[in-house]
């Protein structure tokens, strides 16, 4: 037996996906994995105690740190899937971590 076949080089470029999703009439090659990790909040709260305040006219105060967006796991560090919508294809930026302060007084 022998292979009398002759094969032209490919001129047209193409994803890999593109291709398998012509061939096999699917889009589950273009399903990615979305598995992700993010530690979206922490607070951290300190009550001040009523004996630091009992001179004064407020009756109670407490003082917060806030931090935002501190962890985040994926199989894809440039891509925040919290922020992918729907099908489309508007991948976002990781989400920026912030830090923060509250002050919360009654009077």
């Amino acid at each position: 037996l022998s292979d009398t076949r002759q094969y032209a080089p490919n001129q047209t470029a193409t994803y890999y996906q593109d291709w398998i999703k012509v061939r096999n009439g699917s889009v589950e090659p273009n399903v990615v994995d979305k598995t992700f990790f993010k530690l979206r909040e922490v607070t951290l709260t300190y009550a001040f105690p009523q004996s630091l305040l009992e001179n004064t006219f407020i009756q109670s105060a407490n003082l917060s740190l806030v931090g935002r967006n501190l962890l985040y796991f994926s199989k894809y560090k440039n891509i925040d899937w919290d922020s992918f919508v729907g099908t489309q294809n508007a991948l976002q930026s990781p989400s920026v971590k912030s830090f923060g302060f509250n002050l919360n007084v009654t009077f």
